[in-house]
């Protein structure tokens, strides 16, 4: 090995977690932030969301299209906050999960480009707390309270992975989640729940 190629662990782990997927296509040349693919029904990525999805939204409700949403800046900053939780939290297995989150149609576009934006909360929900709302089971995103339809009746609903991390209860009214310790206000739990033995 030469001194060129001996890179630290930090350096190996930064440049992974900054290599967008391997499976990502190629956006044509005058794209700019996000690359909406839609998927082929044969893709096994479509069939893994498909069956996802229907396992956990209660009914058989008809699929228009399943697309990928590509941001690469979006997925890189992501990776890298990914990774600095992870070697915070004491819970690695709960860091991150893949949660549904729908929104209204006009919402789309700022998502796809910008990512999930604090600045979109109450639009629909604010029970436990002022921010971006995700659920475990698909069947809470479909209802029309955080998934209202177009004019087509169709829903617009995202399977994302999301960094949870530390958590814990949120009620009405916060806008950030609150300290871990009343004492030190500048240490916070990484999101809130509405249920922390069942989030």
């Amino acid at each position: 090995t030469t001194p060129a190629d001996m890179t630290s662990p930090e350096e190996e782990v930064e440049r992974n977690v900054l290599k967008v997927p391997d499976f990502w296509a190629t956006p044509p040349p005058d794209v700019r932030g996000a690359y909406v693919i839609p998927l082929p029904e044969a893709l096994p990525e479509y069939q893994d969301v498909k069956k996802n999805f229907l396992s956990s939204v209660g009914y058989q409700p008809q699929i228009v299209s399943i697309s990928r949403v590509q941001n690469e800046a979006k997925y890189k900053a992501y990776m890298l906050e990914l990774n600095e939780r992870k070697k915070k939290s004491s819970m690695s297995s709960t860091v991150e999960r893949v949660l549904y989150h729908g929104t209204a149609p006009d919402v789309v576009e700022n998502i796809n480009q910008s990512g999930f934006n604090r600045s979109y909360a109450g639009k629909n929900a604010t029970y436990f707390g002022r921010g971006m709302y995700f659920a475990k089971n698909a069947r809470y995103s479909a209802q029309n309270t955080y998934s209202p339809p177009n004019w087509q009746g169709n829903k617009y609903i995202y399977q994302a992975r999301v960094i949870v991390g530390e958590y814990t209860k949120g009620k009405p009214g916060i806008v950030e989640p609150p300290p871990k310790n009343p004492s030190n206000a500048a240490i916070r739990y990484d999101s809130v729940v509405n249920d922390e033995e069942d989030p």
